[in-house]
């Protein structure tokens, strides 16, 4: 206890408890507490990274997740967050495998051009300095067909146990298309009907306004750091998290254990490491939570939340899941930036890699063939090549930029000016769902376009909305 003279409890001290206690103030009886009868909450990153697993760790861990399925609670932002998210990631994974053979085979082939350039250097130095006798037989030594002779069997075991890992993945874009995907049921057996309602709008609008009016722009935690990054809604995503939360938690008994589990300790959750202090979640969003609420929180990283599972609920998990879950989460190549719809509008995707995503597509008329050109029409361009991606109806090619856009959105995904209601500019039965959300650019494609090639775009755009999270969940229902 942090107390004075004869036991006195000093206000200061007491006030900011959350600040002048280290991180490792819990005793392991209070840090037992909270995980056997805490309620759980899962971020969305925890979530998401169930589809990057192998399968053997994903059944443990879902295993583990099963011990405490009866704690676990999931706020509505989590939820959109995470249905939208599972096909991007799956995506990235796809790709990453698909142009892996190639990047091996680009750097083996940089490998011997370093190579070469050093006997020549080497070469050109002995006949300079020591005559030509000196450098005789140094090019039928290390020759290119030496080279590959040497390293061919190290490339093909390479190519080969990539495209293995290709061959016997459990998820692609069979999972969204063919509904194949045997995850998402399992994690919604997990919650039951223990997830949270929807925000009104007022309140939503409120919140986004908080966050972005004085949260952010005063670096107050959490989602700070998001302050400025796309619409207002999207960045203050962290931010809506932490709401419910605290709403929720305001309506359980004074006392209840909360445990927040993430893998993102950016510095809008997480204090730095400095003198004296290891890293930590802010002090602050600690002593926000439980004044709020008169509840507990503890917020740990997902490896450490399945530890102390294994620990105080006496789960098994091997040591290569252990391993697995250590192991950092695979982001995009450095130099491969995410573009934004702004990026897209003002970059031409180059006429091939848009004939390639209309022949992948089935289309055929003229009208859209002329608008893969027009420099006006390059969000439809892009959205194009993104939907045949994302649905690997194409192969596709390595140096692809990395991007997500839709033609179609739910009425809650909030759509920006100039969208128009489906019900208002189709007709009846076009698309299954009828309330979603088309944006201007495609509606003007769609406006010039053939009744055949008009249907084949509406199906497209309703499977990648329904792939991705986006769109109506259901297939469609449109003859080809």
């Amino acid at each position: 206890m942090l107390s004075g003279q004869a036991g006195t409890e000093w206000k200061l001290l007491q006030q900011y408890r959350a600040w002048i206690q280290p991180d490792s103030s819990l005793t392991e009886e209070e840090r037992k507490g909270f995980f056997t009868d805490g309620t759980i909450v899962l971020d969305t990153n925890v979530l998401l990274d169930l589809y990057r697993y192998t399968p053997n760790t994903r059944r443990q861990l879902l295993a583990v997740l099963g011990q405490v399925s009866g704690r676990l609670w999931m706020p509505y932002q989590v939820g959109l967050e995470f249905v939208r998210g599972r096909a991007g990631v799956i995506q990235k994974r796809v790709d990453a495998l698909h142009k892996a053979p190639n990047q091996v085979s680009l750097k083996f082939g940089e490998a011997w051009k370093r190579i070469s350039e050093a006997v020549t250097e080497a070469t050109n130095l002995l006949e300079d300095y020591a005559g030509n006798q000196a450098a005789d037989g140094l090019n039928e030594l290390i020759s290119e067909s030496r080279f590959k002779e040497l390293m061919d069997p190290w490339r093909t075991e390479l190519v080969n146990r990539i495209k293995r890992a290709k061959e016997e993945g459990d998820f692609g874009s069979a999972t969204f298309t063919q509904g194949q995907d045997t995850l998402l049921p399992q994690i919604a057996a997990l919650y039951g009907d223990r997830i949270g309602e929807p925000p009104g709008d007022s309140l939503l609008r409120e919140r986004v306004e908080l966050a972005t009016s004085f949260r952010f722009p005063n670096k107050i935690p959490p989602g700070s750091e998001d302050g400025g990054k796309g619409t207002d809604l999207g960045a203050a995503g962290d931010f809506l998290l932490w709401e419910e939360m605290i709403a929720h938690a305001e309506a359980l008994p004074p006392g209840t254990r909360v445990v927040l589990v993430s893998r993102d300790t950016k510095r809008d959750w997480y204090q730095p490491k400095g003198f004296g202090q290891e890293e930590r979640p802010w002090p602050g969003l600690i002593d926000e939570f439980e004044k709020r609420t008169e509840a507990r929180l503890l917020i740990v990283e997902t490896a450490a939340f399945y530890a102390d599972v294994t620990r105080f609920l006496g789960a098994q998990l091997a040591t290569s899941t252990i391993d697995e879950l250590n192991r950092p989460a695979p982001e995009p190549a450095d130099d491969q930036p995410f573009l934004s719809q702004k990026d897209l509008a003002q970059r031409n995707p180059g006429e091939d890699l848009a004939l390639a995503a209309y022949r992948a597509a089935g289309l055929s008329s003229k009208a859209i063939r002329q608008a893969l050109t027009r420099p006006s029409d390059r969000l439809f361009q892009w959205w194009l090549i993104g939907a045949t991606r994302d649905l690997e109806l194409r192969d596709t090619g390595i140096d692809e930029p990395l991007f997500d856009l839709q033609a179609v959105l739910r009425e809650e995904a909030h759509p920006g000016p100039g969208w128009s209601l489906a019900a208002d500019i189709l007709q009846p039965g076009e698309l299954p769902y009828m309330s979603v959300f088309i944006a201007p650019w495609f509606a003007s494609i769609l406006k010039a376009s053939p009744l055949v090639d008009r249907t084949r775009l509406l199906r497209l755009a309703h499977q990648h909305g329904s792939a991705t999270g986006f769109g109506a969940p259901d297939e469609p229902r449109m003859d080809a």
